[in-house]
């Protein structure tokens, strides 16, 4: 993982944040073979569908607990239960 530099606002601070998955989006972005593979693959409706099956439903659960848990995000800023049944389901 890479982290960048980020000012924040609030804080009146520079702080160094990891940024999840920017490896992959500059060698999609910067390179030939990974712009190849962008225009050919990814940036195709057949693959967009694809990826809303394979995310929808439990699955998706399973990234988003793992994302939470490797970036220490606090959940208790986001929505109740009442408002959001999936997040009964993620952790605390």
């Amino acid at each position: 993982m890479v982290s960048i530099r980020v000012y924040g606002r609030l804080q009146k601070t520079v702080y160094d944040e990891t940024q999840c998955g920017e490896e992959r989006l500059r060698f999609l972005y910067e390179t030939m073979a990974g712009g190849f593979l962008f225009r050919t693959i990814f940036a195709r409706r057949w693959y967009s569908r694809l990826s809303a099956i394979k995310d929808g439903g439990h699955y998706s659960l399973n990234k988003i607990r793992s994302f939470i848990g490797q970036f220490d995000v606090d959940m208790s800023q986001y929505l109740d239960e009442s408002l959001f049944p999936m997040r009964a389901s993620l952790p605390e």
